[in-house]
């Protein structure tokens, strides 16, 4: 094989390998937030429960699918700011503010 076609490949497969990591980290981050959801709605329900006040378990689903939802979409953008404002950076007068 020519020594460019082996570039390609190794081209190739080093932006599939990239898709995979992509994949599997945004599969994370929605997967947290779903076991997120889940974990509150139940806190909520058997709060309410253990007050003598059960609420219908699909009254509690809107609210807490409404949070974890407006994070999730609002996840990108956090993860944006925290690129390009990494708190390892901190320098000059700020740094001082925080020791």
């Amino acid at each position: 094989m020519c020594p460019v076609c082996t570039s390609m490949t190794t081209v190739a497969e080093s932006i599939e390998e990239s898709k995979r990591q992509v994949r599997l980290r945004w599969m994370i981050i929605v997967g947290s937030w779903a076991a997120y959801f889940v974990l509150m709605t139940l806190q909520t329900y058997f709060a309410y429960a253990r007050e003598g006040k059960p609420l219908p378990f699909l009254s509690i689903l809107a609210p807490a699918g409404m949070y974890c939802l407006s994070w999730l979409l609002l996840t990108p953008l956090v993860l944006l700011l925290a690129e390009h404002f990494p708190l390892d950076r901190i320098t000059g007068a700020a740094a001082s503010r925080f020791t």
